[in-house]
């Protein structure tokens, strides 16, 4: 607000806003300025919306069924100069770009960002004479496309991945521990938090994490205990099975000493069965020096 003069007093109150100057009121109701092409009129325009619709639909209806039926810009423009042999520049018409010379005919063009491409669909039945007529000047629209939600933490995640993998195969070749060639999962997940909460303060460490992995400290189990059989004692050992699938049999019966073989023999003179073997207990098997029959 300009001074006011010496002498007169001060007829703005504290309580009321400010009264706005001739040109800032001239500047909230002045109407949204229309830019027109250049250099066409609404018969051309209309024959060169044909030409781009018909290749971006031709483009489309080659997708799979289940796709969104759409395509890149870039693409678009390819298939424009492949067909009919004419390079499309839309600064020569007065816009800044393809884009945004198809964003003044929506009822011919969807056009979209998915955060990393601009993709555009064709309408269904559109009126090409109603829309050139429109779209020769239009209101100017905001510049830029709205990325969609969830597009930083997708393409955060692909830059994580990219990072490690980087990572690793740079480690790989001088025979690294692998849990020093690969972050953990944690430190990826964190990342992540930060950058859909806005917090800033521990990237640089968590990145520093990623580029060098260190590995994680062994957590204790509590619920373990060193005193289950007793301080200082070793669990019980179980003693070795049996060379055999039977269960032991009786004790041998008092009889003569040993022979000179395997098992109870019956020695100079005695019985040449095994009596190891009568009780299943013989390991000598066809070495044993007596014969293994039942009495």
């Amino acid at each position: 607000m300009p001074m006011m003069p010496p002498g007169m007093p001060d007829m703005h109150h504290p309580g009321m806003p400010m009264p706005m100057m001739p040109e800032e009121a001239n500047a909230a109701h002045r109407p949204s300025k229309r830019r027109r092409l250049k250099g066409l009129d609404a018969n051309s325009l209309e024959k060169l919306l044909r030409g781009l619709y018909q290749c971006l639909r031709r483009l489309v209806d080659g997708l799979p069924e289940k796709g969104p039926k759409e395509a890149p810009v870039e693409v678009l423009e390819e298939e424009l100069e492949k067909f009919w042999r004419l390079r499309f520049d839309a600064r020569a018409l007065g816009e800044s770009g393809t884009p945004a010379f198809l964003r003044r005919f929506p009822g011919v063009f969807n056009v979209r960002s998915n955060g990393l491409a601009v993709l555009v669909s064709p309408k269904e039945d559109p009126n090409f004479d109603e829309a050139a007529a429109q779209g020769l000047e239009k209101t100017a629209e905001g510049k830029g496309f709205k990325a969609p939600e969830g597009f930083a933490n997708g393409l955060g995640e692909q830059v994580i991945a990219a990072i490690v993998n980087l990572t690793a195969e740079e480690k790989k070749p001088g025979s690294v521990p692998l849990n020093c060639q690969y972050a953990s999962f944690e430190v990826a997940m964190e990342l992540l938090g930060n950058l859909k909460e806005g917090h800033r303060e521990e990237d640089d460490e968590l990145m520093a994490s990623l580029r060098d992995p260190k590995p994680q400290p062994v957590k204790e189990d509590p619920t373990q205990r060193d005193d289950v059989y007793g301080a200082g004692h070793l669990p019980p050992l179980h003693p070795p099975p049996s060379f055999n699938h039977r269960p032991p049999g009786p004790p041998p019966p008092s009889g003569p000493p040993f022979g000179k073989g395997g098992g109870y023999g019956g020695g100079k003179g005695g019985s040449r069965l095994c009596r190891q073997f009568q009780y299943g207990r013989c390991t000598w098997g066809e070495n044993c020096r007596f014969v293994h029959e039942r009495e």
